[in-house]
């Protein structure tokens, strides 16, 4: 493509533009559809005029147009400040220009031509459109009036200049109250092998009063059929899901043979929005299946009569293009905010989730996949605790949410309490105590207070309710207790046990101080003991005499187990202890001072076996046996 860049006018007005719609004599459009512009001139930018047109192109002389009040007829200037005379001072037509010129020209006296172009890089038997933006500089209302009309004629000659392939003129184009843009254009077909041509503009009118134009944006493009794309549901255009790329979709391209007479396709795709497009390979019939894409993709097709002018973008022409994205995205629902409920609580939780118009939910037990557990249902109820999912769903489209909700139900604590059993006392009281961090209570006496003060036996009961609402329901049983009773005190080998008349929540003591729940005292050392059975009641007292004997003894001189004697016996003077073999022969007496029997008799060493003894303890007669091991 060639594109020359002096330019012509900057802007100081405000310019209308159209397409121009008056008589005109061998002008067109292109009917069909047109490829990117293969030339274009719009003279550039800048603030400082000219310069002036390479030699050839015109015979007009250049004026700088620094006097506004003489720039005469025939002559021409290249600017972005049109201030001649009183004329119309528009901006330039070329789109987003800052400071963009033009080509500004008042006419000769005499018609004639005033612009020669030679235009290469075409290609041969292909349509073009030439086309340019004109505009009448003179104001309706001025010193002389409507003044005269400009009227250009248009010329595409060959490369000699011999052979005209193309005319048409303006036809008149009177002031207006307010400068307006008009497009004016020519269609025309290069011979075969022709890559060149050219441009001729000439003033069809006369010069004096008026008659004074600027021209903008002289293009040259080719002209094809106008081809449309869709796809297999005729949309020339897709919004998609994200969820459902990627995504191959089927394209077909549909030409109106309005100029070319055969066709032959080249598809393109662009990933960043048409602004550079690249060749797929192996596309090049009327009907394109793509490649799975995930990303917003744009595609055309390139079309032209003959396979060797698909690689030249002079010899073209594109089609309409078809835009697929991925935009369709419906946004996640919105928490109506977590719940909670008690652990007695049996009734179902209500969740539920905000969306917009046109948009239900699913349920799902699982941020991915996962079972679905309700639909198209903005609430959720249930009695499971938990975190749940909730997605939204487009009814229109059908696209799901990215990123599904989580709600949550979570468990609040209940008051942790322990029913229990008291004892009261015949005439007395007893308390009973449910204080729990933060609470309030209902007791069945009807009593608001942690603790109440009850006189009787029976089953109390309280509900405790904290801080979340969750309540907890505690029993007290209190029990008639009585005075503690011994009824008997025993020795179990090295255990004492005590039983009492009746049962009650008693403790025990074999000391009077240190008491315990169970009644049976473990690995106790012989000896004689206070046995003390009390509740809130009392206390009732027994002495026992804990008689405990080795059950053997291995008297080899290792001061280990060498000695055998009743533990504890020291506390009892007058006991006196008698040791027989199996046959009943006394082989030792022991006092209470004694060490204990050394498994000697008058000097010999009894053997190992089984040994008797006999104990008198306060009047209480102990029997047993024992083993000496050697």
């Amino acid at each position: 493509m060639k594109l020359f860049k002096y330019t012509i006018f900057s802007l100081i007005a405000v310019c209308t533009i159209s397409t121009h719609v008056q008589a005109q004599t061998g002008l067109s459009f292109c009917n069909g559809n047109s490829g990117d512009p293969i030339f274009v001139e719009d003279f550039g930018t800048g603030t400082v005029n000219g310069p002036a047109l390479p030699a050839g192109i015109t015979n007009y002389n250049y004026d700088d147009g620094l006097d506004g009040n003489n720039f005469p007829d025939g002559s021409y200037t290249i600017t972005s400040n049109i201030a001649f005379f009183d004329w119309h001072g528009p901006s330039d037509h070329t789109e987003d220009d800052v400071n963009g010129r033009s080509l500004v020209v008042n006419a000769a006296f005499a018609a004639n031509e005033f612009y020669r172009l030679p235009v290469t890089g075409l290609c041969g038997n292909t349509t073009y459109e030439f086309s340019a933006w004109l505009v009448n500089l003179h104001p309706a209302m001025s010193g002389c009036g409507t003044g005269l009309p400009i009227n250009v004629k248009f010329e595409i000659l060959d490369n000699t200049g011999a052979t005209l392939l193309a005319e048409g003129d303006t036809g008149d184009i009177n002031a207006a109250n307010a400068p307006v843009w008009e497009e004016y254009a020519i269609v025309f077909t290069t011979s075969p092998g022709q890559d060149e041509v050219i441009l001729v503009m000439s003033n069809n009118g006369i010069g004096g009063c008026g008659n004074d134009l600027a021209i903008d944006d002289i293009t040259f493009k080719t002209c094809g059929d106008s081809v449309e794309i869709a796809d297999a549901e005729n949309n020339t255009s897709a919004s998609e899901c994200p969820s459902n790329a990627p995504l191959s979709i089927t394209l077909m391209a549909t030409p109106d043979s309005s100029i070319f007479m055969n066709h032959v396709y080249q598809w393109q795709s662009s990933n960043d929005g048409g602004t550079s497009w690249i060749d797929i390979v192996g596309a090049t019939s009327d009907v394109l299946t793509t490649e799975p894409v995930s990303v917003a993709t744009t595609y055309r097709v390139k079309v032209a009569q003959d396979p060797a002018n698909l690689t030249n973008d002079s010899c073209i022409t594109l089609s309409d293009v078809y835009e697929l994205d991925f935009t369709n995205i419906i946004a996640e629902p919105v928490s109506d905010g977590d719940q909670s409920r008690c652990p007695s609580d049996t009734n179902p939780v209500t969740l539920s989730v905000t969306v917009p118009a046109g948009t239900t939910v699913d349920w799902y037990d699982d941020a991915v996949g996962g079972t679905l557990l309700a639909a198209n249902s903005t609430t959720y109820q249930t009695n499971a605790l938990g975190t749940f999912y909730a997605e939204a769903l487009n009814v229109a489209t059908g696209c799901i949410s990215e990123v599904r909700t989580e709600v949550i139900i979570n468990l609040l604590e209940t008051p942790d309490v322990e029913d229990q059993t008291l004892d009261i006392c015949d005439g007395g009281t007893t308390s009973l105590d449910a204080t729990f961090p933060n609470a309030t209570y209902l007791w069945s006496t009807g009593e608001t207070t942690p603790q109440i003060i009850v006189n009787a036996a029976g089953t109390y009961t309280v509900d405790i309710t904290n801080a979340d609402s969750c309540s907890a329901s505690q029993t007290f049983t209190v029990v008639a207790a009585m005075l503690p009773e011994i009824q008997n005190v025993v020795t179990s080998e090295d255990d004492i046990i005590v039983s009492t008349t009746v049962v009650g929540n008693f403790t025990y003591s074999l000391d009077g101080v240190n008491f315990q729940d169970s009644n049976v005292f473990e690995n106790v050392p012989g000896g004689l003991y206070t046995i003390s059975v009390r509740n809130d009641c009392g206390v009732a007292t027994r002495e026992h005499t804990h008689i405990v004997f080795p059950a053997f003894f291995t008297p080899n001189n290792d001061r280990i187990h060498d000695l055998w004697q009743i533990e504890g016996i020291s506390n009892f003077p007058t006991a006196n202890v008698y040791i027989f073999n199996r046959h009943g022969k006394l082989l030792r007496q022991l006092s209470p001072s004694s060490l204990g029997w050394d498994g000697n008799y008058l000097g010999r060493q009894m053997p190992s076996s089984e040994y008797w003894f006999r104990a008198t303890i306060d009047g209480e007669e102990v029997r047993g046996h024992f083993s000496l091991i050697r």
